[in-house]
């Protein structure tokens, strides 16, 4: 039995890339076939300082022009540098116009982004070959579709394990869900890109030693709600681009996920109008947007989004995947249907999931909604608005309309409270409710579709609460009574070196760890608990979910398995804040 161990142990480590100090400089340049010679920069994980190799700014399409402003976008020409020429992928590339309130992205920013990183933790062989292909993820960032950039995920985490990570660029805002409705701006450019962006790493990754045969897609917020449209667009579902996925805290199949092509086109029309493009032939509107600077774009969706939510509403419609549900001639839709429609008749690729959500997801949102219009207002003492309209207002915001279910969804989540007139008591409720419905309650509406036809599905509650939190970024705390607890994004710290949110203590460091193995295994095997030596990664009790079993996995100083369904534990979890 211990010789039977021994051996085993020897296996394992004979399945791990051996340890290596650093790179040379000769290294760090890969023969990456068709894209040509490409050089990178060395780098080291923040626990080991193990080293890796970063590739950045490596254009995954043809540059973006005026021109070609609101089109899906066209496969790059290669190779990337002249013959002969070697490119340097050795700057971050530049962030896609977006509100200069991101300071990560104020001052590097322009219409020609389409940039994607990739960061492997080996090197090739004199010959151009690597010792084994490594298991992929493929990062989208969050950012409400208006906001972010890739290069803010990198492998700083991940990478002490054998992965290789990418992460890109996409376009934001109206440049990126502009919407006619014509061959000029069909919308959903966006989701174009990430289309394109999925089958350049699935053609060329394994020059940079991935396995093109074990691509995970992952993403958090907005870049959750993508993950799930790349299952279920008839682009990708059936394409064998992605062999897994991972969803954190969003979905396609919420409110603010996927509009209606009436309501895109409706949007989009008010920012051209905004912007003096007001003529009835669509083309010239079109036309009129092309000549527009990005900032001005930029700046009349940062106009309607105020507006928007001084009004209690989401503004979300100019920034949003839409139902491409009757596309112009020429144009190949990326959704041509509720996403919703084809997880509940079982269509979406059906691959291995995780899904998942931070315990106090929505009190950002709440947040925001006290600032932008309780506040706004001047509503934030007026007894008789808080008592009967506010909870209406709130969900009315999420399309919940009718009177009957705000009232039984008001009873369900603030009680007595509801009738106080005092925003204090309701404060707790209000929190759940909009974490359950702004992210939890379609999220896992989701998983449970899809667990329906493919047995590794997986929930997750994040409830560790470490030192910092992005809270108080995402959200003005100067007297604002909501509390963040563990906030949308939380999460996020502890596989990635987010900025200004480095982890504090040893406790910290080991939820970190626990994570990164649980993605990590997944990527390698579609199963969170072992590697792809059969190796568990110290826990091993996360049994994947389904109606008749429910199971999941909370996340937290010490890792529970709980063998309940997770809805159970939404309503009430806001008490411990106030």
């Amino acid at each position: 039995m211990a010789s039977r161990r021994i051996l085993a142990i020897l296996c394992a480590l004979a399945c791990v890339l051996p340890a290596i100090e650093s790179f040379t400089s000769s290294e760090l340049t890969f023969d990456a076939g068709e894209l040509g010679l490409v050089k990178g920069s060395g780098a080291k994980t923040t626990k080991t300082g193990r080293p890796y190799v970063q590739f950045l700014g490596i254009p995954y399409a043809q540059p973006l022009t005026k021109n070609t402003r609101f089109q899906p976008p066209t496969e790059k020409s290669l190779p990337l540098a002249s013959p002969g020429r070697t490119f340097s992928a050795t700057r971050k590339p530049a962030c896609c116009p977006q509100p200069t309130s991101n300071i990560l992205c104020a001052f590097n920013q322009k219409e020609d982004c389409l940039g994607m990183n990739i960061y492997t933790p080996q090197v090739q062989n004199s010959d151009g070959s690597f010792d084994k292909l490594l298991p992929v993820i493929v990062f989208i960032h969050g950012g409400a579709f208006y906001l972010g950039s890739g290069d803010g995920y990198g492998g700083a985490r991940l990478l002490e394990r054998d992965v290789v990570l990418v992460n890109f660029n996409y376009r934001l805002g109206p440049l990126g869900f502009f919407n006619l409705n014509t061959a000029e701006a069909p919308g959903n450019a966006a989701m174009y890109d990430m289309v394109m962006a999925l089958n350049f790493v699935k053609k060329h990754i394994s020059h940079f030693g991935g396995d093109p045969e074990r691509i995970t897609i992952a993403g958090q917020s907005a870049g959750s709600v993508s993950v799930t449209h790349l299952m279920a667009s008839p682009l990708t579902r059936d394409k064998n681009l992605f062999s897994g996925a991972i969803g954190m805290s969003g979905s396609a199949l919420l409110k603010w996920g996927t509009v209606s092509q009436e309501e895109s086109v409706g949007a989009s029309l008010q920012i051209a109008r905004a912007l003096g493009c007001t003529s009835n032939d669509l083309s010239a509107v079109a036309s009129c947007m092309r000549g527009k600077t990005t900032s001005a774009i930029i700046k009349k969706l940062e106009d309607y989004q105020s507006n928007e939510k001084h009004e209690g509403r989401l503004g979300f419609a100019p920034a949003a995947p839409s139902i491409q549900s009757n596309p112009p001639a020429g144009v190949v839709p990326f959704m041509d249907e509720s996403p919703e429609a084809i997880f509940e008749r079982h269509a979406e690729a059906k691959v291995p999931l995780i899904m998942g959500s931070t315990r106090h997801d929505g009190s950002f949102v709440l947040g925001v909604v006290y600032n932008q219009f309780i506040k706004y207002n001047g509503l934030q003492n007026n007894a008789s608005f808080i008592k009967n309209q506010l909870v209406n207002k709130c969900l009315s915001a999420l399309g919940v309309d009718d009177p009957a279910i705000s009232e039984a969804l008001a009873v369900a989540y603030l009680g007595e409270a509801r009738n106080s007139g005092s925003l204090a008591p309701m404060l707790p409720g209000l929190n759940d409710l909009h974490t359950v419905f702004y992210f939890k309650d379609a999220s896992f509406k989701t998983l449970n579709l899809h667990a329906q036809v493919q047995p590794k599905s997986y929930w997750y509650e994040f409830d560790f609460k470490g030192k910092n939190s992005v809270y108080s970024v995402m959200v003005n705390t100067n007297g604002n009574p909501v509390q963040g607890g563990i906030t949308h994004g939380d999460d996020l710290t502890y596989l990635f070196n987010v900025p200004l949110m480095s982890l504090t203590n040893d406790q910290e460091q080991a939820v970190s760890d626990r994570l990164v193995n649980y993605w990590a295994n997944f990527a390698a095997t579609g199963n969170p608990n072992v590697d792809e030596a059969g190796r568990s990664s110290g826990q091993s009790g996360w049994l994947s979910y389904n109606q008749g079993a429910p199971h999941y996995a909370s996340i937290n100083t010490e890792d529970s398995f709980l063998p309940v369904h997770p809805e159970t534990c939404w309503n009430g979890a806001s008490q411990e804040l106030y």
